[in-house]
């Protein structure tokens, strides 16, 4: 997702910074904000400056990470899974910017 100059972080949730408030903290805003009742990885979430979000979690549906590795054609199909929610999520973002002349 090249050139779409938006931020990102990283949450290493198993690292020895990640404290139990920031377990606690990262819970309760998933609770609020997804479909999901607890902190699942990968997750990646999309915050536009007026709260509008977009996520996805895990990988694929069909693909058990305790398992198997993706194939490139699942690897493929995530890729344009987060490329349609960055598009979603830019569009809403597009639309609510405040142009003045």
């Amino acid at each position: 997702m090249k050139n779409k100059k938006q931020e990102a972080w990283q949450v290493d949730t198993h690292g020895k910074n990640f404290t139990d408030k920031n377990k606690g903290d990262l819970k309760q805003y998933t609770v609020d904000n997804t479909s999901y009742d607890g902190v699942v990885v990968p997750m990646i979430i999309f915050i536009s400056d007026d709260g509008f979000t977009q996520y996805h979690v895990g990988t694929l549906d069909d693909h058990d990470a305790t398992k198997e590795t993706m194939s490139k054609n699942q690897q493929r199909y995530l890729k344009e899974l987060l490329q349609d929610i960055l598009t979603i999520y830019e569009q809403h973002n597009d639309k609510n910017k405040v142009y003045f002349n």
